[in-house]
């Protein structure tokens, strides 16, 4: 991860920026095929790296990088700095989650709706997943409810994820409702 933050920091051309200890070096110059600016596709790179690299420093990382970029609804971002995408919330919401940050992976969601970007159906999942792992199925189920609701065809994923909850915690009728709707909807469990 540490890799693609210095490649980041390079590509904006700020070389007071020190990573692992290792200056970076500013690609800045007219006419180098180098010379490029960043586009929110290499700062989804860097900022899935420092996710997912599974540390306090990591996630600290990809929070610096998320909040640096301005969301798609600005009228006018700042200079150089590409605008979040619908890859840039997805990315963060699941770090939260897998640290345990539950309500700030659900404060994203709520950035991404006011933004004028639509939640996919990777968005809903890692939601229902973030929900799960905070102990709160009623939430899943209601996320789910939201997802059918907004248009969005669950898949296999969103379904055994909240059929597996319900069936530890013993809600085996609600598990088989769900397993029902899948079938009917054509979903394979």
């Amino acid at each position: 991860y540490e890799s693609a933050l210095r490649v980041l920091a390079a590509m904006e051309g700020d070389v007071t920026v020190s990573v692992g200890g290792k200056p970076t070096r500013s690609w800045s110059g007219k006419g180098d095929p180098l010379n490029m600016l960043p586009d929110t596709r290499a700062y989804n790179i860097a900022l899935a790296a420092a996710a997912n690299r599974g540390t306090k420093e990591g996630l600290d990382a990809a929070v610096s990088i998320f909040e640096s970029m301005p969301n798609p609804s600005l009228k006018n971002p700042p200079l150089g700095k590409p605008a979040k995408n619908l890859v840039t919330f997805n990315t963060m919401i699941n770090a939260y989650a897998r640290f345990g940050h539950y309500e700030d992976a659900h404060d994203v969601f709520k950035s991404l709706k006011e933004s004028k970007l639509q939640p996919d159906r990777v968005t809903y999942t890692a939601l229902i997943k973030t929900s799960i792992k905070s102990g709160n199925i009623e939430k899943a189920l209601d996320i789910l409810d939201d997802m059918k609701w907004a248009s969005i065809k669950p898949d296999i994923v969103s379904y055994n994820t909240i059929i597996e909850a319900l069936c530890n915690a013993n809600r085996l009728f609600e598990a088989k409702d769900l397993i029902n709707e899948m079938e009917t909807t054509r979903v394979s469990p």
